[in-house]
């Protein structure tokens, strides 16, 4: 028997195995969105099956700096979500292509940005960081840049409101009034903050109220680029004696100052909590009564499987480690 005989069904299911599935949010930049268009170019019966089956195939259209989604791609396929992937803006041909998507702001469901280059001026993100409207669709937003002067993104981003969003990555990225965005974003179960310069420093005090309303939250990453001024040290508030609980959180990572990471754990409950990586910068005593009462107070922690303690010229890593036994656990 040919594939030509097969039934609709079959073939069905042939093209969910080549396609594959969108991993979760994750890697986004690797994932060919626009591989279901070489089936749907076979024959006319290939193309009928692909676009009587959107959702089942999870079909997307994509938009890169070579690709663009304009009137003609709309409009012969059906209305499909939008996925936009950006990297290394280097010409105008480039931010023609990709924020031309803008236009369709209802039915982007993705976005993945990342300046590579320090010397690159953020041009993509300077025209995305002053759209003040939501974007209703979005459920996966990562955005990185190694660049000098990066925008900081205002409150208005996005209009303030990611209800629909999953997955929020933001590298390098200058976004101090985020606690207004995630008190939107109820559904979101991976956060990383990551490399957060000076111009986006967010305090603990800002940060931890946001956190309570993320009853969904996974993975949690908060890290900074440099340690705090002095004059911020010597600021710090008294810890609170009320914690928030975080029930679906499995990982923690941070990096930047102890006093920092002490602020955050003083304030956390992480019942289901089986890894954390924390990066310290290097100072010359380090004493931190706090990180010892948490982990006595997370009882998955009271057996964990690997402990490390590693020393740089600039940090010091901790990290603690379960997932070698959930594994093993759930063989």
């Amino acid at each position: 028997m040919t594939i030509d005989v097969l039934p609709d069904n079959v073939l069905l299911e042939i093209f969910e195995l080549y396609l594959g599935k969108d991993d979760a949010d994750l890697y986004e930049h690797f994932h060919n969105y626009d591989r279901w268009q070489t089936l749907a170019h076979v024959c006319c019966r290939w193309r009928c099956i692909v676009s009587a089956s959107p959702r089942r195939l999870d079909l997307k259209l994509s938009c890169t700096r070579r690709r663009s989604v304009n009137s003609k791609t709309v409009d012969v396929w059906p209305a499909l979500p939008i996925v936009i992937v950006a990297q290394n803006m280097e010409t105008k041909e480039d931010m023609t292509n990709v924020t031309a998507a803008f236009g369709h702001r209802n039915r982007v469901c993705k976005i993945f940005y990342h300046n590579l280059n320090e010397h690159f001026q953020d041009s993509f993100l300077e025209e995305f960081a002053v759209i003040d409207e939501p974007f209703p669709a979005l459920t996966s937003l990562d955005l990185g840049s190694l660049g000098q002067d990066v925008p900081v993104l205002p409150d208005s981003f996005l209009g303030g409101s990611a209800p629909r969003l999953r997955s929020l990555h933001l590298n390098g990225i200058p976004y101090p009034s985020i606690g207004n965005l995630l008190s939107s974003t109820t559904n979101l179960v991976r956060l990383s903050l990551w490399h957060i310069p000076h111009s986006g420093y967010i305090s603990p005090e800002a940060i931890v109220p946001c956190l309570s309303m993320l009853a969904r939250l996974e993975s949690l990453s908060l890290g900074f680029r440099y340690p705090r001024s002095q004059a911020l040290r010597a600021s710090r508030h008294p810890l609170r004696l009320t914690h928030i609980a975080l029930p679906s959180l499995t990982f923690l990572g941070f990096g930047g100052d102890i006093e920092y990471l002490e602020d955050i754990l003083s304030q956390i409950e992480t019942p289901m909590l089986i890894e954390t990586d924390f990066s310290l910068f290097n100072q010359l005593v380090f004493e931190t009564q706090l990180l010892g009462r948490f982990i006595r107070r997370t009882e998955t922690f009271m057996t964990f499987d690997t402990a490390r303690v590693v020393f740089s010229s600039f940090t010091v890593g901790v990290s603690l480690d379960l997932t070698i036994r959930t594994r093993r656990d759930g063989q």
